[in-house]
């Protein structure tokens, strides 16, 4: 019941990083 859960937001929160982190590191 939590592995799924944990999954979601683990590739979720790798998804987010993917786009935000560069987008920032690449800002001003």
């Amino acid at each position: 019941m939590f592995q799924p859960t944990i999954t979601f937001f683990h590739n979720g929160f790798a998804h987010i990083s993917a786009e935000v982190l560069p987008f920032r590191l690449d800002g001003p």
